[in-house]
């Protein structure tokens, strides 16, 4: 290409000595005009791009300026505020720092006040129907704990309008939350219950009405809602929906306080709030919703709220009996199940066939022939994870039983787990009967946490002689090719698999039969990753190694660390495994036992058996082991390596044996 343009250019400038001498004046005009259009064109683009420059930059120096100055506005009004609520007898304004609103004025005479505002919407189940509900706000009562009283100013008229105080004390009675309220009920058709609540002031209370009692305690606040709304709706199993919405002013007032105007009593007011409810009881099963507060207030008008509304709960608190309820209901309506899918009824099928499979090529564990379980532990030519099983003979009927197992979201079954980060149930996974269940598991050791997500479902049979039989089938929930719901916080957690089934054979009216078998993965690498250490001078890692057949899960840790003491110090530290401190750490954590064999032997050996508390999944594991050390080389070596001696603990504890050998060394 470069050569034929080459050519041309000569070409060219061969036919130009062809040309007169005014053309050839003529044509060198030409050529000099077009290069003259060619550099206004570019000028002018160059005068364009620079306006263009400076044009961006006066707008974005316009709005830094802009925004410089809103925030020395903003600035400013706040330290306006801080001075105002600093005022002898406000409460101490470092409290309102994140507030949602933060108010100062006067409404009416004597009632200076500090006011907090928010937006509220909370929500919970009453365990009763919505009339008996009803009923509880039309005359008077007293809870316990911490103590709130209901007062009935005025009788419930024929436009259905009545007048409450409601008083709620902390448990030391040091502070209270005041609110007097007029409330308007409406029903309809659907045994929906509307209620209209505000809150008024004394001065608008009637002769008819009954006098506002006087505040108990030295520090009280006043909570005012305006534009509220109670919404009451009937709930299966006798239960009621609850929800209040309404715009809450936490109001401090002179004639709740003291004579006494210092600053520290507003302080003291809002610090007892803020900390003096403890009725954990009652305001945890409230699910709450703020339109303007931010999360992490030092002090929350609606959580205040939260706390009067939390009385109505405790007031009707029936957990047990919903409980029972809901497994009564769930039992009568076995019947009406929806068919199994196709791909439930080969979940269930492939885990009866590892149920066969344990059943016909497992050994039982060793030292449990004299337990009332049995106990199994298979590993498939595969390898890989073992498969454990236990069969055990219950006193309870097989379909009492099957609720217990298949009802995970029961009130027991929450508080008895409420330690887990994450515990989430999805019953009736695309309109079947299958669920989700998605929990995380905390485990000991610097290990991150791990989430199980799973897949469940379940069947009923009936043999020849009527007798149920109830499975459960579980399996990792990636295997379920249907909807997959997502929780916040598994992010930071391995992934975990767990897959097995629960078969319930019914024996006699009261009596079953349940075999249980479990696999479950908690994926530790095959590598030495480093793990989170307790000490900050102690590096921490463990390798782990799939089992091959027949064999153990193994898992080797290390630790290393520098000691400012002798080695010898070490050695003897290590050797005194049920020294004082050690046994108090065990004891927090949970271990169910740690002690020492006296036995005779060497200076230099002792003997220990420890059970160690594991994640709910895992029975727990005993350690019976012994230690010797030894000095060469100017190192302290200790060793400890398991035995097989048999421990009484003085009762019966469920655990399963394991296995220790450990090297300590200078």
């Amino acid at each position: 290409m470069q050569i034929n343009h080459n050519r041309h250019e000569t070409s060219e400038f061969d036919d130009l000595n062809e040309l007169s001498k005014d053309e050839l004046i003529s044509r060198l005009k030409e050529k000099e005009a077009a290069l003259k259009e060619t550099e206004a064109a570019l000028e002018k683009q160059e005068a364009h791009a620079e306006a263009t420059r400076k044009k961006h930059e006066a707008l974005t120096s316009a709005a830094r300026e802009k925004f410089t100055s809103v925030i020395n506005d903003l600035n400013n009004e706040k330290e306006d505020l801080q001075k105002k609520l600093k005022k002898p007898g406000a409460a101490n304004a470092d409290n309102f720092a994140d507030s949602s609103m933060a108010v100062n004025g006067k409404h009416g005479p004597h009632h200076s006040m500090i006011y907090y505002r928010t937006t509220k919407t909370i929500y919970l189940e009453i365990h009763e129907d919505p009339g008996k509900f009803l009923e509880s706000l039309t005359e008077g009562w007293t809870a316990s704990g911490d103590k709130f009283i209901q007062m009935v100013l005025k009788e419930i008229t024929d436009d259905n309008e009545t007048i409450v105080h409601w008083t709620l004390e902390d448990q030391n009675k040091n502070s209270s939350i005041n609110l007097l309220l007029r409330l308007k009920v409406e029903r309809d058709a659907n045994g929906e219950i509307r209620i209209a609540v505000e809150s008024i002031e004394e001065k608008d209370l009637d002769t008819t009405c009954l006098q506002v009692p006087e505040p108990a305690t030295a520090k009280a606040s006043r909570l005012l809602l305006s534009g509220g709304s109670i919404t009451l709706k009937p709930l299966l199993l006798g239960r009621t929906s609850f929800t209040i919405t309404a715009q809450a002013d936490l109001r401090s007032k002179e004639q709740f306080n003291a004579v006494d105007n210092a600053p520290s009593r507003g302080a003291g007011l809002i610090d007892n709030l803020k900390t003096g409810f403890g009725n954990k009881s009652a305001s945890s099963r409230v699910s709450a919703g703020s339109g303007t507060a931010k999360r992490g207030d030092s002090i929350k008008t609606g959580e205040l709220l939260s706390n009067v509304v939390g009385q109505f709960y405790k007031r009707f608190e029936k957990e047990a009996v919903i409980d029972e309820r809901r497994k009564k209901d769930f039992i009568d309506n076995i019947p009406n199940a929806p068919p199994l899918t196709q791909g439930e009824q080969n979940l269930i099928a492939e885990s009866m066939k590892v149920v066969e499979e344990v059943s016909s090529k497992a050994k039982r564990v060793a030292g449990t022939a004299s337990e009332s379980v049995e106990k199994y532990i298979y590993h498939s030519e595969e390898g890989g994870a073992g498969v454990a099983m236990t069969v055990a003979k219950v006193d309870l009927s097989a379909v009492s039983l099957f609720a217990e197992l298949w009802l995970l979201d029961t009130y027991a079954l929450k508080a008895e787990k409420k330690s887990s980060k994450i515990r989430e149930i999805w019953n009736n996974l695309n309109g079947m009967r299958g669920l989700q269940f998605t929990v995380s598991v905390a485990l000991p050791g610097g290990f991150q946490d791990r989430l199980f997500e799973s897949w469940m479902t379940w069947e009923t049979m009936i043999d020849r002689e009527g007798r149920r039989t109830f499975i459960i089938a579980f399996a990792p929930l990636k295997t379920y090719a249907g909807t997959h719901h997502e929780v916040a916080g598994a992010e930071n957690m391995v992934e975990g698999t767990s897959k097995g089934v629960f078969i319930i054979k019914e024996l006699t009216e009261n009596t079953c039969e349940w075999t249980r078998a479990q696999q479950a993965n908690l994926k530790f690498s095959s590598s030495m990753p480093a793990l989170e250490s307790t000490s900050q001078d102690v590096e921490m890692s463990m390798k782990y190694l799939p089992p091959e057949k027949g064999e153990r899960t193994v898992a080797t840790g290390k630790a290393v660390g520098v000691v400012d003491c002798s080695a010898e110090e070490v050695a003897a530290w290590a050797m005194d495994y049920c020294n004082n401190e050690g046994m108090r750490k065990s004891k927090e954590i949970g271990n169910p036992a740690a002690l020492e064999l006296r036995e005779k032997a060497r200076v230099n050996e002792r003997t220990f058996a420890t059970v160690k508390k594991m994640p709910f999944i895992l029975d727990n594991r005993e350690f019976v082991f012994r230690m010797i050390w030894k000095s060469e080389d100017g190192k302290v070596l200790v060793g400890i390596e398991s035995v097989g001696d048999e421990v009484d603990y003085g009762g019966k504890l469920k655990k399963t044996r394991g296995l220790s050998r450990k090297a300590c060394g200078k």
